[in-house]
């Protein structure tokens, strides 16, 4: 074989790598949001929020149209560059590397510097642990949710010595089991939301945890959102958040299974943020 073979071969791996089998990304982009207002108590902006033609950017530019939009509450993915510093990215081959999970697999993640040194895939505008600070100080009545696709413990012992008081009070930390719950708390996270993509637990062992701590909230996904334990976590008084839901029929629908919270890429809510909107958003009823 000549010598310039193997790496012809690796250029067309990685270039068949980024053509074939789309994406959740590539997958949303086909359903542009409709931004319809509704009258959830708490509506969470997904990544960042949503942008006309992409989703999962947790760029500055969807952070900005969530608070235009009125957002309280904005969740974002953190994970580790190359150098162990906080960014925020989805995944690693959708937002910085056009040619995929597989160039990424073999080149590795990049540094936080080169990350934020370019614009992503989507031409937007990408955020380290330091730029998203800086913008939560412009815009005060936010909360942000935290998501990590890497160890959790690890990332919030990474995120915890970088808040102050203030600002820690307003990061809102999830957990994927319940053995992470004493290390949050430990680190002085006191809002936290046990979330159960990630979990085999049975309804029964999330109803016994809830009822055993003080939760922020337990999120779920929307299918089983619609079953009986958002019902049963919500007479218990435990809020139930949803994801990823992006027509208004379905909020409200689950809203009347005892969802009182939803993360959306693509709803906006029908009032604006204010303080006094937090503070009144656990107990707030949910819309007809």
């Amino acid at each position: 074989m000549p010598r310039s073979m193997p790496t012809l071969l690796l250029v067309s791996l990685l270039i068949f790598s980024a053509w074939v089998g789309p994406d959740e990304v590539e997958r949303w982009r086909a359903v542009p949001p409709s931004y319809e207002a509704v009258t959830i108590p708490v509506l969470i902006a997904h990544a960042g929020g949503g942008l006309p033609a992409a989703a999962y950017t947790n760029s500055r530019e969807a952070f900005e149209l969530s608070a235009r939009n009125g957002f309280c509450y904005i969740e974002t993915d953190f994970r580790f560059s190359r150098d162990r510093k906080l960014v925020l990215v989805h995944e690693w081959a959708n937002a910085y590397n056009p040619l995929g999970q597989l160039a990424i697999a073999l080149l590795g993640a990049p540094s936080a510097a080169d990350f934020t040194s370019r614009l992503t895939r989507d031409r937007v505008t990408p955020l380290d642990l330091p730029g998203l600070l800086e913008w939560l100080e412009l815009h005060p009545a936010i909360q942000l949710i935290t998501d990590t696709k890497d160890d959790n413990i690890r990332f919030m012992q990474a995120l915890a010595p970088q808040l102050d008081g203030a600002m820690k009070a307003r990061f809102i930390v999830q957990i994927y089991s319940p053995e992470e719950l004493p290390e949050a708390r430990r680190l002085g996270f006191d809002q936290i939301i046990f979330t159960l993509y990630k979990t085999s637990m049975g309804d029964a062992e999330v109803l016994a945890f809830a009822r055993r701590e003080r939760l922020f909230a337990v999120t779920m996904p929307g299918a089983r959102a619609r079953g009986d334990l958002a019902k049963r976590l919500a007479e218990h008084g435990t809020p139930v958040f949803a994801h990823t839901i992006n027509t208004a029929s379905e909020a409200y629908a689950l809203g009347n299974n005892g969802v009182t919270g939803i993360y959306t890429d693509g709803l906006v809510p029908s009032q604006r943020c204010n303080p006094a909107s937090i503070e009144r958003a656990e107990i707030a009823p949910a819309a007809p």
